[in-house]
């Protein structure tokens, strides 16, 4: 019932200021004001409180005792002007093991040093926040609470944040999702995450060290208002709802169990565990200490001072329940067997609220009425068994950014360890989950550093896997192809491929499935996988050509040589030629002999040129002569074909017919040459 805000009517908080004192009556104000807004059923709550304050006053009902002790109490003023009361509320030991506390009035975050005894107040960047409860997080950090602004105004939400605060003073803020949710209650859970109430919404959230907020966990009965919350002895988490009369326990799945209290409007409000592994509360309404087992069973004990107003609860070092009773201004103390004995603080109306041990084995407890902290020597010959303040291990995570395992598309062995650390060097152990191998790609993990089943820490952080490995790439042989046209070959190279990793690319190779041109090409190959790595390799297609030209046809002109008068005549050779893969064979075919049937002198015939001849109009006495001619064609890649024309000497003009007169053999084609 921390620090909710609003306002009622004078009278109903004159009345209960009278019962429990200022701070509850503001508190009260507050709530009341807020659930009479539209948005809220209050007439119900407000009659339950108006009762319940009636009850607290007539006092306890337990058995008469002795009365308090002198406590061996030191206090230490927070600031000297009055008129600017901090209001010191929640209480805890800091990371730098020095007595840290909540300044509910002066917005701000303040911490005792132990060592000097020197107060130093670091104001918080939200105005109106009102921080109310804190406690030691999983990186390091205290983190408290903030309800939002004290403000006549219902609709006037304010700040409704989560706060971390480094030993140097450093604070940062976090909202929350759901505005004037009234963050309340912080404790670090079993899983190494935050676990706060939010006692407007009656909900509990979990918050990751980064800053991730849950969605509601064990939504509790309808304006229960959650207070407090603790990590108990079974790694579960109990919680007290201070408007229903019920201890909640939710674990960590977020399955909700409510025990409720004998006396519904009993309040209860802080909560801690004890040395019998019992759950222990405070029930500020009815005056009571109350103790639950992990299976629910309840026991109830009146504080020896009635109209106490029991609140703040802890572990004490002599293995005894501590407790505040602010509307009585005593510490109480309660052993495992319910018996309570009560001490005095020097300050009158100091209202003492939070409380926890200190690192020097004492008590230190906040003195909200008073601006002070204070600190409760045990009496002589007490226990110390459970003196030692254990701070939880610090979970430290950075992001991994790592490559896929060689021939793997997982990564097996990934550190997120960024230096996690135990502050006393007590021995911890760490997991990581999910645990390796980590698939491509981004996987959230979460390193929780364990002490205990209880105590632990977490933190999270990216893994990032990524695939460097370049595909495995096969290129196709050498390939050698008979050209099928001037341009050359038609070829198809088709190259093989593996990768670590799917989606892997289809391997190609340049050209291919187009033509090639004649002789020896270099061709690239290359697939490239899913993660943009290329593999490369080098083949080759080497198109030839072996096939000569074909001859179709050779003709002389003239063909006949007339008169045989002697002269020489200039005969031209026509030549009808073709080639698969050289177009302009024709270019290159050229008469490489003529000979002659019958003997001549060897000016007879002369080659002036690729297919012109001059040829001597000549012939013996008694029979015709005949001049052939041999052509050969070349392509370009050197193959040749041959074939020769005659050209003839008629003996005379009638006898003609008996000679090959201009007629084309194609030596080639028959195998043989005639000279």
């Amino acid at each position: 019932m921390y620090a909710i805000q609003g306002y009622l009517s004078y009278s109903l908080t004159y009345f209960y200021a009278i019962c429990y004192g200022p701070r509850h009556a503001v508190n009260l104000q507050g709530r009341i004001m807020r659930l009479n807004h539209p948005s809220h059923t209050g007439s119900i709550l407000i009659g339950l409180m108006i009762i319940a304050g009636l009850a607290a006053c007539t006092g306890s009902t337990g058995a008469p005792v002795i009365g308090p002790q002198t406590g061996n109490v030191t206090e230490y003023a927070l600031n000297s002007d009055p008129s600017t009361p901090s209001r010191p509320l929640g209480v805890a030991v800091g990371p730098d093991r020095n007595i840290w506390f909540t300044e509910f009035a002066a917005d701000g975050i303040g911490v005792l040093n132990l060592s000097t005894l020197a107060v130093t107040h670091y104001p918080l960047p939200s105005a109106g926040s009102n921080p109310t409860h804190l406690a030691m997080g999983p990186d390091g950090r205290l983190w408290f609470t903030e309800t939002g602004p004290m403000d006549p105004d219902p609709t006037d939400t304010g700040p409704n944040n989560l706060g971390q605060i480094t030993s140097a003073g450093e604070i940062s803020e976090i909202q929350l999702p759901v505005d004037d949710s009234d963050p309340t209650g912080i404790t670090l859970g079993p899983d190494g995450n935050i676990w706060f109430t939010e006692a407007a919404t009656g909900d509990v959230r979990r918050s990751t060290a980064e800053g991730s907020i849950s969605d509601p966990i064990g939504t509790t009965t309808a304006n229960s208002m959650p207070g407090a919350i603790m990590t108990g002895p079974d790694a579960n988490l109990w919680f007290t709802e201070s408007s229903s009369g019920i201890i909640g326990q939710t674990a960590l799945s977020g399955t909700l169990t409510e025990f409720p209290l004998p006396d519904s409007g009993s309040s209860p409000t802080e909560i801690t565990i004890g040395n019998d592994g019992n759950l222990w509360f405070s029930e500020s309404q009815s005056s009571k200490i109350g103790r639950i087992t992990t299976l629910g069973a309840i026991t109830e004990f009146n504080t020896p001072t009635g109209s106490s107003v029991p609140e703040g609860m802890t572990l004490g070092p002599d293995c005894n329940v501590w407790f505040t009773e602010t509307n009585a201004n005593l510490i109480g103390r309660i052993d495992p067997a319910g018996n309570i004995t009560e001490f005095t603080i020097p300050s009158a109306n100091s209202q003492p609220v939070g409380i926890t041990v200190g690192p020097d084995g004492n008590l230190w407890f906040a003195e909200s009425g008073a601006n002070q902290i204070a600190k409760l020597v045990p009496p002589a010959g007490s226990r110390t068994d459970c003196a030692t303040v254990a701070l939880p291990p610090v979970a430290k995570c950075q992001n991994a950014k790592v490559n896929t395992d060689p021939g793997s598309c997982t990564a097996a062995t990934v550190s997120i360890d960024n230096g996690s650390f135990d502050p006393q060097s007590l021995a911890f152990s760490e997991t990581v989950t999910p645990n390796g191998p980590y698939n491509l790609g981004t996987t959230s993990t979460t390193l929780v550093a364990r002490r205990s089943p209880t105590i632990a820490a977490a933190c999270t952080a990216e893994v990032e896997v990524d695939d460097s490995e370049a595909p495995k790439l096969t290129c196709p042989g050498a390939v050698v192809e008979e050209c099928t046209s001037p341009a050359g070959a038609v070829t198809t190279l088709t190259p093989s491929a593996t990768d670590n990793c799917p989606n892997l690319g289809i391997a190609q190779c340049a050209g291919s499935g187009g033509t090639f041109a004649l002789g020896t090409t270099s061709v690239n190959c290359s697939v490239t996988d899913g993660s943009h790595n290329t593999s490369t390799c080098v083949t080759s297609v080497t198109v030839k050509d072996t096939t000569p030209p074909v001859i179709s046809s050779l003709s002389a002109s003239p063909a006949a040589l007339w008169p045989p008068d002697h002269k020489m005549v200039p005969v031209t050779v026509s030549v009808a030629v073709t080639d698969t893969c050289d177009a302009s064979v024709s270019s290159r075919c050229k008469i490489v002999s003529v000979s002659s049937n019958q003997r001549c002198d060897r000016n007879a015939l002369k080659i002036t040129g690729p297919l012109t001849v001059l040829l001597e109009a000549d012939r013996d006495d008694g029979a015709a002569r005949g001049y052939t001619i041999q052509v050969q064609c070349a392509d370009a890649s050197g193959n040749t074909a041959t074939g020769s024309v005659t050209v003839s000497v008629p003996h005379d003009q009638g006898r003609g017919d008996d000679h090959d007169q201009g007629r084309y053999h194609d030596d080639h084609q028959r195998g043989f040459s005639r000279h």
